[in-house]
């Protein structure tokens, strides 16, 4: 009988251990899904911001000229990643192209 209780009591221990992990388990759940909302929020607005200034790329020469400059200092200290940045200058260096090729095309 005195084992039976002593059985008994720690019975009830563990599962009062285990509902009480259990409720941090789901607690963490939670704030890692409130966490990664988050992150998916700063993603979308980073995306946001890169299309944005890829955007510039396309605009008349003088705003090009200063979203580029912006992109460049921006990528100087890394906040556009190398990838992000080629992107940008890719797009710069084609409009250039074709800003040239237009006047080009206009002089004949």
């Amino acid at each position: 009988m005195i084992k039976h209780l002593k059985l008994n009591k720690y019975n009830n221990y563990s599962r009062g251990i285990i509902l009480k992990k259990n409720k941090e388990i789901k607690e963490l759940k939670k704030e890692n899904s409130h966490l990664q909302e988050i992150v998916d929020y700063f993603k979308d607005l980073f995306n946001k911001l890169l299309n944005f200034f890829k955007d510039k790329m396309f605009d008349n020469n003088k705003e090009r000229e200063m979203y580029f400059k912006v992109s460049k200092d921006l990528y100087n200290e890394d906040i556009f990643n190398d990838n992000e940045f080629n992107s940008i200058e890719d797009d710069y260096n084609w409009n250039k192209e074709q800003d040239s090729k237009d006047k080009d095309d206009f002089e004949l």
